[in-house]
Formats: structure tokens, sequence, C-alpha cells
């Protein structure tokens, strides 16, 4: 980076003297003010940090020191290199060409403070199936968040487009342009090396398939351990094993790669995995006959995807009717006119005409951000399930017996599920009522209203039980 101090200076003097006498007292006075400010946080940040290291016996010296000198002269080298990229390759002047060599360099510290606070947040542990993990106290467990954010991505764009940039700026001098390379690559890992110590990686960790010691393995130079001989990736092995043995029975090129890649893999793979390997190549081959609209096992998958498409059509007109009937009841009687109901649902039996209407099968009205659903509110979503629920099961009973089945206590309903699980289930009764009012594409939503059915929905069978108690 060639500057003319001298030309620096004498631009800066002249522009001075134009300034006021205010001016030229209050600007320096300011700005030594506010480097003394800075000289002072950045102190008692550093010695903070130490003092927080040593107490906590993460500090070391050495490491701190180095990396320290490291990257302070990686970040020179960066600067300088994007300095001469846009002064001499692109021709700006030089203040624009400072100014972008600056921007590069503190866009890529920036990233890595992005990462740190990233890796430090705190946030509750999800299970996976979307719900916080609660400890015995019942409270959330924190655990830091994983992998490096939003300031990721940043950091690799500026770190390789800065490292390009002042590679390409060195111009015809090769020696040059050989040192920024190394200083930009082996600066770059020390930072990345920096970055796992701070932060928790989101992934496993992986293994380079080719290595000094894993080659002189292969050639038994050296002898492995016992216990790195043992196959931690078992079903990523099974995949390459079976794309060889696909590869190997494939055109004359694909054969001679499978082949190859069969003997290497089963050399060092047991016969456990060979024959899961074979057993894979088998089915993808299978399946491979089976993909077609005109085979027969998608001929049976499709016809199973209608009957479930006409099934869920056939129960939301149910519910649509019921849920009409009940409100026109409703109705009827509060304005006095109990004789104008609906007429009777066309599968409908005396047993239905003896069961108690429901208060309103209408869905709830839609919350806001800041709303929390009433307890009304959710007994009446619990309500329209109960319903749900029993119509799933009257209707597969009766497609099952060829009669019509109607139920008129809760204690038959479960013992009808119980006893008939490849006819009505649990899944069963949850996939037929996704797209209905009831919300059972909820985990678990069946288990919790089954026991407890006769208090949402009574039937004519549990009013008398209880009348009689």
């Amino acid at each position: 980076m060639d500057i003319d101090w001298e030309k620096v200076t004498q631009t800066v003097a002249d522009t001075v003297a134009d300034w006021p006498p205010v001016l030229r007292v209050g600007v320096p006075i300011l700005t030594a003010l506010l480097a003394v400010a800075l000289a002072i946080y950045l102190v008692h940040t550093s010695i903070k940090a130490v003092q927080d290291a040593v107490r906590n016996r993460t500090f070391d010296m050495k490491l701190e020191i180095g990396f320290t000198a490291v990257q302070a002269v990686v970040t020179y080298e960066i600067m300088d290199g994007v300095y001469d990229f846009f002064r001499r390759v692109v021709g700006n002047p030089h203040p624009q060409s400072v100014v972008m060599a600056v921007f590069f360099e503190g866009a890529v510290w920036t990233s890595v403070g992005f990462i740190l606070v990233h890796g430090r947040t705190r946030v509750p542990k999800i299970d996976k199936e979307g719900n916080p993990v609660l400890d015995a106290g019942g409270n959330a467990v924190m655990v830091n968040q994983l992998g490096w954010g939003l300031g990721g991505p940043f950091f690799w764009i500026f770190t390789v487009s800065g490292g390009l940039l002042a590679i390409i700026g060195a111009g015809g001098d090769l020696g040059l342009a050989s040192g920024r390379t190394i200083i930009v690559v082996f600066g770059a890992s020390l930072w990345v090396l920096r970055l796992m110590f701070k932060t928790h990686r989101n992934t496993r960790r992986s293994r380079f398939a080719f290595n000094p010691r894993r080659m002189m393995e292969r050639y038994g130079w050296i002898e492995p351990e016992p216990d790195e001989t043992q196959d931690e990736n078992r079903e990523w092995r099974v995949a390459q094993l079976a794309k060889a043995i696909r590869m190997s029975n494939g055109n004359r090129w694909e054969r001679w790669r499978g082949g190859r890649a069969l003997v290497r893999l089963a050399e060092s793979t047991d016969e456990g995995i060979m024959r899961e390997a074979q057993m894979r190549c088998a089915q993808v081959y299978v399946l491979k006959d089976q993909a077609s609209y005109g085979s027969v096992t998608m001929a049976a998958a499709i016809r199973a995807v209608q009957e479930t498409s006409t099934a869920i059509a056939t129960l939301n007109q149910e519910v649509a009717l019921r849920a009409a009937r009940a409100a026109a009841g409703q109705v009827a009687v509060s304005a006095g006119h109990a004789g104008r109901a609906l007429p009777e649902a066309p599968a409908a039996t005396d047993a239905d005409e003896e069961r108690p209407a429901q208060a309103s099968f209408a869905p709830p009205a839609p919350r806001t951000g800041g709303q929390v659903r009433s307890l009304a509110t959710k007994r009446e979503e619990d309500q329209r399930c109960a319903e749900t629920i029993l119509m799933i099961v009257e209707r597969e009973m009766t497609k099952k017996t060829g009669q019509t089945v109607r139920y008129d206590s809760w204690d038959a309903v479960r013992t009808a599920i119980k006893e008939n699980p490849d006819v009505i289930s649990i899944n069963k009764i949850e996939t037929l009522s996704k797209t209905t009012a009831c919300p059972m594409g909820k985990p678990k939503i069946t288990q919790r209203i089954l026991p407890n059915a006769e208090d949402l929905h009574p039937l004519p069978g549990d009013v008398e039980v209880s009348k009689a108690g």
C-alpha cells in the first residue's frame, strides 16, 4: 500500500486552515477525548476478559498472544491486498480504496462477532416432536444455540471474497500472490478453529475418506487399534456398497467403476453390511419395476388413497350436516319454534335422536397474536373431537358388519376400538379427522379425549348410568 504521507499531511493542513477557529480548537480536543475513552474501554474490556478467563481456567497466554499476532498479520495483508486491487486494478481514488479495504476486513470481524453472540445465546431445548424439554421442576431446559447462525454465510462470503481480491491485487508479482494465498488460507483456518471452540456444531463430525493415516492403514504400513476398526457409519457404508452393486450391473464404464468400488468397499466391510447392501439393491430393483402406475403395487396404493379421500369427504359432510342441525335446533328452541327442525340425516336412527344436541359446532373465532384461548373455546373443540371420534367409529364398524351400527355409551365405543384394531385404531382416527373442524392433527389428542368422552359428549347409556348412580 503506497501512501504519499506528505500529500496526505498537506491536504489535511489545507482543509483545517479553512475551518473557523472554534472547529480548529474543538475538533482536535474532541478527537483526543474520544481516543482516550476508546483506549480506556478497550483496556478495561481486555482486563475483564482476562480476569474472567483466568478465574474460569480457560485462559491460555500462548494461545491468545499467538492468535492475536497471526490475525494482526492477516488483517494487514488482506487490507493491503484489497487496497491494491481497488487502487491498481480497478483504478479507484486513494480514499475510496482505503474505505473498501477497511470495509472488507471489518465485515469479517463483524460476522465473527455475530457468530460468537449466536453461540452464547441460550434457548429452550426442543425434542424431536417440537416440544420444549422440561426438567424435574417443570422449567424449560436451556442450551446454547447450535451452529453459526446468520453470521456464518457472511463470514465465508467476506473471507473468500477479500482473500481473492487480495491475491488478484498482487498483479504480476508471483511471490506476493503466493504469500498472500498462504496467509489467507491459514488465517481463515485459524478463524474456523477459533469459532469451533466457541460454538457448538449442529451436525455430526465428519471424517475425510482419504488422509495419510488411512492410506498407511490401507497399504499395511501401520496397524489400527481395535476400537478404530468399528464401523460408526453403517448406513453410509450400506448405501455406498449398494450403489457399487448397482453400478457393477450397468454399462461398460459403470461396470468398471462399480467393480473397483465393490472390491474396495467389500475388503473393509463385514458380512452383515454386505448382506444388507444386497437387500437394499434388490429392493431398489423391485421398486423400479413397481414404480409405474400400471403395476399391481402402485394400483393398490392408488386405490387406498382414493378410499381415504372418499372417507374424509364423507366425514366432512356428516360433520357439516350435524353442525347445521344442532345450530338450527338451538335457534328454533330460543324463538319458540321447536317444530321447525331440519329433516333427518339419511343414516340417522332412533339412537341418534336420543342424543343431546351439542351447543354449537361452529369453529372458534380466529385468535390474534396476543390473545389466549379461553376454557370455553377449548371445551367446544374437545366436544367436536368427541363427536368426530364417535362418527368415525360408527361408520367404520358399519362398513365392517354391513349393518348400521350406533353406540349408546362410550364404554361400547372404547371396547370396539380395542377389539377391532384392524378396522379402527387411534392412528386411523387421527388420519381420517385431520381435515375436519376437530384439530385431530395434534399428537395424542385422541388418547386425551377418549377416557373422558362422557363428560364432553354424553350418550343415552351414559346419561342413564349417571342418573342411576
